[in-house]
């Protein structure tokens, strides 16, 4: 009613000095506005008092009986779960319920019965406070590191007191802690806890009162997953985690070997955004802004805080599909270490992993020293270390037929008409001594088998090459990783704190030779005009001294068309290797503090990275280099064969030989060789 007279009466006021007929409509229409809405909210005021004051009426601790169907669950899930198979509201600390193991519980309790069969053994107890919500504590006393987990009694001001009033009248039953704990619940628990720590943001939120999921893996829970990466780790934990770029699936990539990356819901690591301590930090990656979580030593690693919603409001598109935030350690005190050896249960892949930490307090506690260390090397899969890697498989769905077709050396079949596994077919035409003539429905195509034969009878799924046979399962990494956490309070409201981190990570990806054709493109660029472009190898043409000379020149066959198709893996100049070496140095330094009685807080920090990344591709082709090579003709003296450009030849080019196995010489092999060395550098 308040609201509405005052408005009115700033309505009529301002109405002053117009027509009186005017007037008149005006305040009638206005009144019958206003006085409807007044209605309508007061009936939905009282409405939600009454719903508010019957749910709070309600004793937790009667003898009403309940059917309940709890599972052996962490205590966070099955409290949550108790909650709303209840309708009571509990408080409890998330965290570190979600690292206790509950009991399971099926049948009719009270609520208080099934509360007590759900937590016995598990560490946790529960109470009943002045307000009629169920709090949940710890049975025993715990170390300074637990306590932080602990809920706060925070000094509320009046403008979040009267927040919370409104807020509290659409409090239902049944939810869990982290979305009904309000200023009362916390003056319940004041005995339980000093701080609420808000991480993942520089924006302040209440903890208890999220507007997306989040997911938090403890100290005990990296502890016990028996992983040595902290990407292992994590998606072991969380379902929706995955690994966008790993050990085992980079083998084809170029720049990304030994990256290791996050990627929530597979909508792509650009859209996934690591923090460490809040903080955005330089990527691992020339090719992608993402940072590499085996950068960051394991011991270092506090907890990580997974928000599995979309968070771009906060922190811009590379956060759509959620955040990983990585917490360090700011408290833990004493000398850690341990070691992992680890092997697959099949052979191979042997992981061996050092940690060793340290965290220190000096001038009287008011300073704090934590320095932690990684080593992890991880052995590499072969191919051939696994039989069903060396299984050939090319398949799709067929929506005619509504089967799953692989392909064999007469086509698509269903599954259910192959024999057997070994009658799969996956194929190239990169032979090492070359496939010509090849086109589609073309019966007539030339080809060296393995013993240097020449053949026309070409079939690719019968007679090609299966070229996995090259990839690993997994590449082998070595990594070192060192950082460090220093802190000085200087004073009870100011503190000057420092961050350092420095990685470095090897690997080694070995391929097959490079399979190149006629088409294979090379993308360019202009180094006068910077403009882009693309070369090819080309056809071989039908003057070609080394076509002439070969066999297939001298067959009956041998159209006077010649069309120079060619397709040939390139054995002679040897299998590629990609040699990764990244380094990583992350640091920052800053002052934090509060002012007005800790109503305000203050921090301002500078922090600079730096990634470089140093690669050695071997054993690739200088497409620019063959493309003189192939075109050869015959010297002055009719015999000796050259590259037919001057310049190429002044620049010594030697002619390509791509007819048979082995027909490549060493010198051949040296002229289109090329080993190219990628060094970028980022900094931040």
């Amino acid at each position: 009613g308040f609201p509405f007279l005052v408005s009115y009466l700033g309505d009529k006021a301002a109405m002053k000095g117009r027509p009186s007929s005017l007037i008149s409509r005006q305040i009638v229409g206005g009144i019958q506005h206003r006085m409807s809405r007044a209605i309508c909210l007061l009936a939905v005021w009282l409405s939600l008092v009454i719903a508010s004051s019957l749910c709070l009426a309600s004793d937790p601790s009667d003898e009403q009986l309940y059917d309940i169907d709890i599972p052996s669950l962490n205590a966070a899930e099955a409290l949550n779960s108790l909650a709303e198979q209840t309708g009571a509201i509990m408080l409890f600390p998330y965290d570190l319920a979600l690292s206790r193991q509950a009991n399971a519980v099926l049948g009719r309790f009270t609520l208080m019965d099934a509360l007590g069969d759900l937590l016995k053994d598990s560490g946790l107890s529960s109470g009943l406070s002045d307000k009629r919500v169920i709090q949940i504590a710890l049975d025993e006393p715990v170390d300074r590191k637990e306590e932080q987990g602990k809920m706060a009694t925070v000094k509320v001001p009046l403008r979040k007191k009267v927040g919370t009033f409104f807020v509290s009248l659409f409090v239902a039953s049944g939810v869990s802690a982290q979305e009904a704990a309000d200023a009362d619940g916390a003056e319940g628990a004041e005995d339980l806890i000093e701080e609420v720590i808000v991480t993942g943001s520089r924006i302040p939120r209440d903890s208890f009162n999220l507007s997306m999921p989040m997911v938090s893996v403890g100290p005990e829970a990296i502890t016990d997953a028996g992983l040595g990466s902290l990407a292992e780790i994590l998606i072991d934990e969380i379902p929706a985690l995955y690994e966008s770029t790993s050990h085992t699936n980079s083998q084809s990539q170029i720049g990304n070997t030994g990256v290791t990356s996050m990627n929530l819901r597979r909508l792509g690591s650009n859209r996934t955004l690591v923090l460490i301590d809040g903080r955005r930090v330089v990527q691992n990656a020339y090719g992608g802004r993402f940072v590499s979580l085996n950068t960051i030593p394991t011991g270092m690693v506090s907890r990580v805080e997974v928000i599995t919603g979309g968070s771009t409001a906060t922190y811009g598109s590379d956060a759509v599909a959620g955040v990983v935030n990585i917490i360090t350690e700011k408290d833990k005190l004493g000398f850690g270490f341990d070691t992992r050896y680890g092997v697959t249960t099949e052979g191979g892949g042997e992981e061996f992993t050092i940690n060793a930490d340290y965290g220190t307090t000096f001038a009287d506690g008011r300073g704090y020293l934590f320095v932690a260390a990684t080593y992890d090397e991880q052995r590499g899969i072969d191919n051939s270390d696994r039989d069903r890697a060396q299984i050939e498989a090319d398949f799709d769905y067929n929506t005619t037929l509504l089967c799953n077709e692989f392909q064999t050396e007469t086509g698509d079949q269903c599954t259910r008409d192959i024999a057997s596994p070994a009658d799969y077919r996956d194929r190239s035409d990169g032979t090492a001594g070359g496939v010509f003539s090849e086109r589609r429905n073309n019966p007539l195509a030339w080809w060296y088998d393995e013993n240097n034969v020449l053949q026309t009878d070409w079939n690719e799924e019968r007679d090609g090459l299966f070229s996995r046979v090259w990839d690993v399962v997994k590449i082998p990494n070595e990594q070192i990783a060192v950082a460090l956490n220093a802190s000085y309070e200087l004073s009870e409201t100011t503190k000057v704190y420092f961050h350092g981190q420095y990685s470095k990570n090897d690997s080694f990806n070995f391929k097959s030779p490079e399979n190149d054709n006629e088409t294979s493109d090379v993308a360019t660029i202009d180094r006068v005009t910077g403009e882009p472009g693309e070369i090819r190898p080309g056809h071989i043409a039908v003057d070609n001294p080394f076509l002439l000379e070969s066999e297939i020149a001298n067959d009956p066959n041998f159209p006077a068309n010649w069309n120079g198709d060619w397709d040939r893996r390139f054995f002679e100049v040897g299998n590629i290797t990609t040699d990764n070496e990244r380094t990583t140095f992350r640091t920052w330094v800053g002052l934090q503090g509060s002012l007005f009685s800790d109503e305000w807080d203050w921090d301002v920090s500078v922090g600079y990275g730096h990634f470089e990344q140093y690669q050695v591709r071997s054993n690739e082709l200088d497409i620019a280099k063959v493309i003189p090579a192939l075109d050869a003709e015959y010297a002055a003296d009719g015999v000796t064969i050259q590259c037919a450009d001057a310049d190429a030849r002044a620049a010594g080019c030697v002619p390509l030989n791509l007819f048979g196995v082995g027909s490549i010489t060493p010198a051949m092999a040296d002229w289109i060789r090329v080993n190219p060395i990628i060094n970028p550098t980022i900094e931040q």
